[in-house]
């Protein structure tokens, strides 16, 4: 039952063709320790029987609504839920996904703690059926700076910086999306909106501990090799870039550049070897170049990785090479 004495919760669960993964996800935000929450499952016009699995739930569980709706994507998908919640805070879980029965308590907890807008705990990546072994290590916590989560967000660390992108593994206060939506008919939402978010947070509370298991799909977004849907992803940087340069805070808009050349190096690999489409890797490249002619003024990153991007604008097949015979890329060769 629902504890109406604490702050009602919303947890916005898109949902598209994930029949497979459904139950799991949904049996896992129900058997929550945290129990004043609305549960919003939107069907993205799911053609399997992702709709009736929603239903079915809704006749066992009254803190749970759902919406049919027309495809839209996953970026509308969480819009409208969105315009439709009324919980003080928001989190949202992916229909694919899954979390622990502790997620939202430890969330809301450490929001309390820190007087923090939005409160991050680490996410596992797991295959479908894996077993969630038990962790060890010791749990640490920290509260930090709107500005120096950003700097974690455009991290060229990729774990670290994905914690932060990731919409899915936080509780945000809900007033924080007051004018603050997805971005609709793209991909790699999450890398368009979250920095904003964390913006306007002025304090971000974290936990290492691991308490969103996001499950690896092979026909995902992230799981597909390469497709002109990659493209939205160095857009997105560049749309940060513009976001924070208006607001005449270059310092973050330049933190953005190092994880933007990545981007376009890899859509320049990707049009040039997998799309084989060479005007476009071309221009890729000029902008990649474009990009590298400040580098010497980051302050973000250490001289190597200066000297790293410029090589690659030169000399661009070196990154061909490392995507060839890195061991990281083995089973990305054997799908080519």
């Amino acid at each position: 039952m629902a504890d109406s004495t604490k702050p009602l919760i919303s947890v916005i669960v898109p949902i598209y063709k994930v029949e497979s993964y459904l139950r799991t996800c949904i049996e896992s935000i129900c058997t929550q320790t945290y129990t004043n929450l609305e549960i919003i499952l939107v069907d993205d016009g799911s053609p399997d029987k992702c709709p009736q699995i929603c239903d079915e739930y809704a006749q066992k569980d009254k803190r749970i609504k759902v919406i049919h709706k027309n495809n839209g994507g996953l970026a509308c998908a969480r819009n409208t839920g969105l315009d439709i919640t009324q919980g003080e805070y928001i989190c949202f879980v992916d229909g694919d996904d899954f979390i622990n029965s502790k997620n939202i308590q430890a969330l809301f907890q450490l929001s309390m703690k820190y007087d923090a807008g939005i409160a991050i705990g680490k996410f596992q990546t797991i295959t479908f059926n894996d077993t969630i072994s038990k962790n060890n290590i010791p749990i640490h916590e920290e509260c930090i700076s709107s500005e120096q989560s950003i700097y974690r967000f455009t991290a060229l660390d990729t774990s670290e910086a994905i914690q932060n992108i990731s919409l899915g593994n936080k509780l945000y206060k809900t007033t924080l999306f007051s004018d603050v939506r997805c971005p609709e008919g793209k991909n790699y939402e999450d890398s368009s909106t979250t920095y904003k978010l964390l913006f306007h947070a002025n304090t971000i509370a974290y936990t290492t501990e691991a308490i969103y298991y996001y499950v690896i799909r092979t026909d995902s977004i992230i799981g597909s090799l390469f497709t002109y849907k990659n493209l939205d992803a160095p857009q997105a940087y560049q749309e940060a870039i513009t976001y924070f340069t208006d607001k005449q805070r270059v310092d973050l808009a330049n933190a953005f550049i190092p994880p933007l050349l990545m981007q376009l190096m890899f859509c320049y690999w990707g049009s040039q070897h997998i799309l084989k489409d060479k005007k476009l890797a071309n221009s890729l490249l000029n902008q990649y170049r474009q990009y590298t002619q400040n580098l010497n003024q980051l302050k973000t990153i250490s001289k190597f990785w200066k000297l790293i991007f410029k090589v690659l604008g030169q000399f661009p097949w070196f990154y061909s090479l490392y995507r060839k015979y890195s061991p990281l890329y083995y089973n990305d060769r054997k799908r080519i």
